[in-house]
C-alpha cells in the first residue's frame, strides 16, 4: 500500500515541475517578447511593434504574441489604419542583388499577404485600392 502512495506521490511531483516549468516559460516569453532586445520601437495600431534592432536592422512583431511578423530586415515601411505595408530583404543574402519581398498585412483581420514580388504587390495593393506609397523605414525614427 506505501508503494502506491510513493509511486502516487513521485507522479504529482513530476506532473508539478512540467506545470511549473511551463507556466515560467511561458511567463518569460511573454513578458520579454520577442521585441525585448530592441533599440527602439515604434507601436503601430496598437497591435504592432516597428522594431530597430541595430542601426540599419528593422523589423516588425506582434503585440499580442511574442513572435516576429515581419524579418529579417525591413528597408522599407509605410502603414495607415487599415494597413501595413512593406519590403523586406534577406540579410544574410551578401550578393548584390539582394532579393526583395514585398508584403500587405491587413491590420484588422492580421492576414498577411506576401511575400509577394514587385509586380505582384502593385497588382495587390490595386485590387486592395491602397494609396499607400513605401518609405524608407528610418524615416520613421
Amino acid at each position: 500500500m506505501k508503494q502506491k502512495y510513493k509511486i502516487a506521490l513521485f507522479i504529482l511531483v513530476i506532473i508539478g515541475f512540467i506545470v511549473g516549468f511551463y507556466m515560467l516559460w511561458n511567463t518569460a516569453i511573454h513578458n520579454l517578447g520577442s521585441h525585448a532586445f530592441t533599440d527602439e520601437e515604434i507601436e503601430i495600431n496598437g497591435k504592432f511593434l516597428l522594431n530597430k534592432t541595430s542601426a540599419y536592422s528593422y523589423n516588425l512583431t506582434s503585440t499580442e504574441e511574442p513572435i516576429f511578423v515581419l524579418t529579417p530586415t525591413i528597408e522599407e515601411f509605410n502603414y495607415d489604419k487599415k494597413f501595413i505595408i512593406a519590403r523586406t530583404t534577406d540579410e544574410s543574402n551578401v550578393s548584390k542583388d539582394k532579393k526583395s519581398d514585398y508584403w500587405i498585412i491587413d491590420v484588422k483581420t492580421n492576414h498577411i499577404y506576401g511575400p509577394m514580388n514587385k509586380k505582384d504587390f502593385f497588382k495587390e495593393k490595386v485590387e486592395l485600392s491602397l494609396e499607400l506609397e513605401l518609405k524608407k523605414v528610418s524615416k520613421f525614427f
